[in-house]
């Protein structure tokens, strides 16, 4: 494997063998056209490139400089659990490729060849339209995106772990400059990198009756990428403990502005992240007439969250237990096992 979570450079290996047993048993009837080298892509797309390409010099450059990178440990502070670099992936690929056409360095490549590793890599990082159309300029298109999908999905886990990477450094940081107990919202704003899961526990956990706690969880409603399963989670809760009304009784108009806030945007799309479930999936789906009956209470009409109540399936938010969400303080020092996948 490229990595515990990498692409796996068995099954890349064997499809260039199948493409490069595939461009011998047509060479009889290919006598005029190239030369068969493992050719990856086929003849009409070397007569008419799909994608612009850069002169030769270039490429043999770009090539090279892979060749070197797949020899290079992949720095990796956080040990297995941590994905593959695309840098390292997309090295490790043309190094492959490379070993298959049994060339010692970007040298011995011809220019044919050196087009074709460009145009692999370049269907390698595409969007799924533009892959599949790439792909059919390859002697296997469905091997080709095979490829594209295996590099998709290492991104997607890269990207994953950068996000959780840097919000385990955010309260490490955090913890170590903690000289005094912030209130939970002045911590949250702190931190240097967004935190999904510590924003689902705070909404999840925290007394929604207690001023700081409901003003954390507001803050955490206005964050660009907080999880739909927590706007929805909170939706739930301002029906099934009366929340609205006990504001309204109250006269807390901060906390109804919040809400009615958070449900104008839910409305218009303005959640987008999909990344937490809820345990169980249905935890809310019984929710919406508990909601209703609470907004028809109110003095004003309300708008309601069309959709919220649905199943939110998925790997649920992680503990962070480092925070302590009712008494609204960070208590100790985050443990990477409650930011990263076990190994």
């Amino acid at each position: 494997m490229i990595g515990p979570f990498g692409v796996s450079s068995l099954a890349i290996f064997l499809a260039f063998v199948a493409v490069h047993a595939t461009r011998r048993t047509r060479d009889k009837e290919e006598q005029a056209g190239l030369r068969d080298e493992g050719s990856l892509l086929t003849t009409a797309a070397h007569h008419t490139p799909p994608i612009d390409i850069p002169d030769t010099e270039e490429l043999r450059a770009r090539v090279a400089a892979r060749l070197v990178r797949r020899h290079c440990p992949d720095n990796k502070p956080f040990g297995p659990a941590e994905p593959d670099s695309m840098d390292f992936a997309l090295s490790r690929i043309v190094g492959q490729v490379v070993d298959l056409w049994e060339a010692d360095s970007a040298e011995a490549l011809s220019e044919t060849q050196l087009r074709e590793l460009h145009v692999l890599e370049t269907l390698a990082l595409a969007d799924a339209v533009a892959a599949g159309k790439l792909a059919q300029s390859f002697r296997n298109p469905a091997l080709a995106t095979d490829i594209r999908d295996q590099i998709s999905a290492l991104a997607e886990r890269r990207e994953a772990f950068e996000e959780a990477r840097d919000a385990y450094r955010a309260t490490l940081d955090l913890a170590d400059s903690a000289a005094r107990p912030w209130d939970l919202k002045t911590s949250l704003m702190l931190m240097t990198a967004p935190d999904a899961d510590l924003w689902h526990r705070v909404i999840a956990e925290g007394d929604l009756r207690d001023p700081g706690l409901r003003a954390a969880a507001l803050w955490c409603l206005e964050q660009p990428t907080l999880s739909r399963a927590s706007v929805a989670l909170f939706f739930a809760r301002l029906g099934r403990e009366r929340l609205l009304t006990d504001a309204e009784a109250t006269g807390d108009t901060l906390f109804l502005r919040g809400a009615r806030h958070a449900i104008r945007r839910w409305n218009e799309g303005g959640y987008r992240n999909k990344t937490i479930g809820l345990d169980p999936a249905n935890a809310v789906v019984d929710a919406g007439p508990a909601l209703k009956a609470e907004l028809g209470a109110l003095a004003e009409d309300w708008p309601f969250p069309e959709g919220a109540f649905d199943c939110y399936s998925g790997d649920v938010a992680r503990p962070r237990r480092a925070w302590d969400i009712q008494a609204g303080v960070l208590i100790g020092t985050p443990q990477p096992q409650d930011y990263f996948d076990p190994v």
